[in-house]
């Protein structure tokens, strides 16, 4: 179920290859890196290989990715994505990555907001979590904005360029 929004803000669609140089700006980013759970990319490549398994995972159904664009500049500057659905339970797993020239400008929060608001109200599901690393605060308050309530902090979770961190485990029940 592809996701597509608009605001005065930003506009959400499904992923496109088109979407390539924009998504390489931050995949590739070291900075943004230290927070997420897959590997930089170094090359253009690689970030095209990648855009091409999320373009076929959203056509395989397997899982919703989306891209943000800021209306202001029309760049992509972030990727939602919806996975991990567990049809019995009725609840999947949310992740996001933004490009860090709009970090902490309320982008993330209104992009999450839409993305609870299609998996509960166009997805039907009862339940969404999302895994964050614990150094990375700007997506804690992202998800306390809309939200979300701690559950757990797993101890020694992620390996982030050989470093062991923790995951802080969020949840957010459909309302």
């Amino acid at each position: 179920m592809n996701l597509y929004f608009e605001s005065t803000t930003i506009k959400i669609r499904p992923i496109e290859l088109t979407d390539l140089d924009d998504i390489h700006e931050y995949a590739s980013n070291p900075n943004v890196k230290q927070y997420i759970g897959w590997p930089l990319m170094e090359t253009k490549k690689q970030t095209e290989d990648h855009v091409a398994l999320m373009i076929s995972r959203n056509e395989d159904k397997t899982h919703v990715y989306a891209s943000v664009i800021d209306n202001l500049t029309n760049k992509v500057i972030g990727t939602l994505i919806i996975f991990g659905l567990d049809e019995e339970a009725n609840h999947a797993e949310i992740g996001y990555v933004f490009n860090e020239s709009i970090w902490g400008k309320g982008h993330g929060t209104e992009a999450v907001k839409v993305l609870c608001d299609h998996a509960f109200n166009k997805m039907g599901l009862r339940k969404l979590f999302a895994r964050i690393v614990e150094i990375n605060v700007g997506s804690a308050k992202v998800l306390k904005k809309n939200n979300f309530t701690l559950e757990a902090t797993l101890k020694d979770y992620y390996c982030i360029h050989g470093a062991l961190l923790n995951c802080q485990w969020y949840s957010k029940l459909a309302e």
